[in-house]
C-alpha cells in the first residue's frame, strides 16, 4: 500500500473520483478482495449496487449501496488498509465476525 493516505490520494473535485481498479489498487490485496466480494454479494443476492459517491471533508469519497432511489447503505468509506460499512471497519475476513462473537451490534 502506498504510504499517501486515501483522501490524500483522492481529494475533492469530480475529477478526483476513484473508480473502482483505484479502491482495488489502494487496499491491501486480502481486503480489496473482501470489498469486491461484498460488492458482488449485494449485487447479485440483492440487486443492490454502489451508487456515484459524494464527497465529504471528514471522510472523503463516502459510498452509498442501493436500488432505485432507495439507499440500503449510506456510509461505505474507504480507510488507510480497511474499508468501513456504516462505522463497522473491514481489515479482514475475521473482522466481519468479531464484533458478532463479542456481542456487540
Amino acid at each position: 500500500m502506498d504510504s499517501k493516505t486515501w483522501k490524500s490520494l483522492h481529494g475533492k473535485g469530480l475529477k478526483n473520483r476513484p473508480a473502482v481498479n483505484e479502491i482495488m489498487a489502494f487496499l491491501p490485496d486480502d481486503v480489496g478482495d473482501l470489498y469486491h466480494r461484498y460488492s458482488t454479494y449485494l449485487q447479485r443476492k440483492f440487486d443492490v449496487g454502489c451508487k456515484p459517491p459524494t464527497y465529504t471533508e471528514t471522510a472523503g469519497w463516502v459510498y452509498t449501496f442501493g436500488r432505485y432511489n432507495i439507499n440500503m447503505l449510506n456510509r461505505v468509506t474507504i480507510e488507510d488498509g480497511a474499508f468501513a460499512v456504516q462505522g463497522l471497519r473491514v481489515h479482514a475476513l475475521c473482522s466481519l465476525f468479531a464484533r458478532s462473537r463479542r456481542g456487540e451490534n
